[in-house]
């Protein structure tokens, strides 16, 4: 709160740390009130979970009925690591926001004839996740592979389309 940086940093986690700047100015930045910085950060949690549902109905999910959109929907919090996480304030309590955003700019990506501006979108959206928890690193791995080995060609080329993925995962997780 101070302005300085974090003591011990297993992770980036920077998009939990923004937050918590965020819900910490909110609230007050008395970081001893924690009951008070609790219920701010899960209320918003449960915000950008709401959020991450509608936008994945909106892209990814669009077409199914609504039942199959609520199962599909829901499969997520079945897990019980899932549910375990979403009451831990860590960079897992946001996976389902980031791998939703993910997956919508994927699925942006191969509806838009793998534009480069859709290219650099997803690449954003897997260095944001990346920025949340450093498992999503292997996103950047896959998305090079399809942008080189995928049945379509990429506008601009193989190469380039994978140096524009690459380097909006770059941005994205300094972002």
């Amino acid at each position: 709160l101070e302005g300085g940086l974090p003591e011990n940093v297993h992770h980036p986690a920077t998009p939990l740390h923004w937050l918590s700047a965020l819900l910490l100015w909110a609230g007050g930045d008395d970081p001893f009130q924690v009951d008070r910085f609790r219920t701010l950060g899960y209320a918003l949690v449960l915000v950008l979970d709401f959020a991450a549902m509608g936008l994945l109905a909106r892209t990814l999910l669009r077409g199914l009925p609504l039942s199959l959109q609520v199962a599909a929907l829901w499969t997520f919090f079945l897990c019980a690591d899932a549910l375990r996480y979403s009451l831990i304030w860590s960079p897992e309590i946001l996976f389902f926001p980031a791998g939703a955003v993910v997956l919508a700019a994927c699925d942006r990506l191969l509806r838009a004839d793998l534009r480069l501006a859709a290219v650099a979108l997803a690449g954003a959206a897997i260095g944001v996740a990346c920025g949340v928890k450093l498992t999503w690193v292997s996103w950047r791995v896959g998305l090079s592979v399809l942008l080189v080995l995928g049945p379509r060609v990429p506008r601009g080329g193989r190469i380039a389309a994978v140096a524009v993925a690459l380097g909006g995962a770059a941005l994205g997780f300094v972002a």
